[in-house]
């Protein structure tokens, strides 16, 4: 009997079609010829991709921020819309992705609250992604909390308050915004093995499989941060890492966490099954966090690309799916930040997630 005679193939179907209208490396070096922000809004208001999501806005008159809002929202739109078709596993791991907009939404209202940055609320919240009814957290309330007590108190009857009491313990300690983000990070990935349990053992390692990479990866970068930038002693950063993982168990973690030196650290990561990751990192006159962000997530868009060109499980499929479209978003923001700013197109390429190449453009 085949293993997939459960599967939701529907959603499977809805799922891979809209992998299909996702935009492609032409779109991308097409937008990147433009001038000018409502060019791109026009351009993208004529893709399968965002036609939807931009149809009732007028070109001529959006404003890039506006646009910038809609298009980071699209990925949620497209998790609304697969979520009505889903079975009880399918909308796990759909809410497991609501969550983690959740999270970002957390990052930036926290960010905002604790560091005081200059812009007002207003502006804030208009960045947040709108997760409603989904989420039960009130976003626009919590940006109006004026220190970190008053935005955990916010937080009271949700699941996010206990992580957050744990967490200002620690940031009295560093004053390091980093360890409010990784606390979330980790709360996010380490609950995953809980959400699957009830998975079968192929829906299960399917799941684990990728979002243990992402652990990894995310573990690795914040030992970095945490033992060389911030200089925590090594215990204290082995507390904070993400108790999931692909490669990197908690033995191998502890070996990371007590290198002497950063090149001690970073040769042990060119020994790994990561080493395509960080192979450059010697050669690279770039700050090492951008070179620790950009590869991870560029390591990260091949996996997606890999599974979904393999089908080999639905789940799979969502997940790389969901994974690329946020990818892309995040590339498209660059695009309209290009554009807005006028900035050189071919330094476009460093800060994309997708591995474009971009080539000499009339005009630019």
């Amino acid at each position: 009997m085949s293993v997939f005679i459960f599967e939701n193939f529907g959603l499977l179907g809805k799922t891979l079609a809209k992998a299909g209208k996702m935009l492609s490396d032409q779109d991308f070096q097409n937008l990147l010829s433009l001038h000018s922000v409502p060019e791109i809004a026009r351009y993208l208001q004529n893709t399968p991709a965002y036609q939807q999501v931009l149809q009732d806005i007028q070109p001529d008159e959006i404003h890039r921020r506006d646009l910038e809002i809609l298009v980071n929202q699209s990925t949620i739109y497209e998790l609304f819309s697969l979520r009505e078709f889903a079975s009880f596993k399918e909308r796990v791991i759909i809410d497991f992705f609501l969550t983690g907009f959740e999270i970002e939404n957390l990052k930036l209202v926290t960010k905002y609250v604790v560091l005081g940055a200059q812009a007002s609320p207003e502006d804030i919240e208009k960045k947040l992604f709108d997760l409603s009814p989904w989420s039960k957290v009130d976003f626009r309330a919590l940006l109006r909390s004026k220190n970190l007590d008053e935005l955990t108190h916010g937080l009271e009857g949700t699941a996010f308050y206990d992580l957050f009491q744990a967490a200002k313990e620690r940031f009295s300690e560093s004053r390091a915004m980093d360890v409010i983000e990784n606390a979330l990070d980790y709360w996010y990935l380490a609950g995953l093995p809980r959400k699957v349990k009830n998975f079968s053992s192929r829906d299960r390692e399917a799941v684990l499989r990728f979002f243990g990479v992402q652990a990894d990866l995310l573990n690795l970068e914040l030992i970095y941060r945490m033992r060389f930038v911030f200089g925590m002693l090594p215990e204290k950063v082995y507390g904070l890492t993400i108790p999931l993982y692909r490669y990197f168990d908690s033995q191998r973690l502890m070996r990371l966490v007590r290198s002497q030196s950063l090149e001690e650290f970073m040769n042990m990561l060119l020994a790994s099954p990561y080493r395509s990751v960080f192979y450059n990192w010697q050669e690279s006159s770039e700050v090492l966090d951008e070179i620790f962000e950009r590869s991870i997530l560029s390591y990260l868009y091949r996996l997606a690309r890999l599974l979904l060109r393999k089908h080999l499980a639905p789940l799979e499929v969502l997940i790389a799916f969901v994974t690329l479209k946020t990818f892309e978003t995040r590339d498209l923001i660059t695009v309209i930040e290009d554009i807005r700013y006028a900035l050189d197109v071919r330094l476009a390429e460093r800060y994309f997630i997708r591995p474009l190449k971009v080539v000499s453009l009339s005009g630019r």
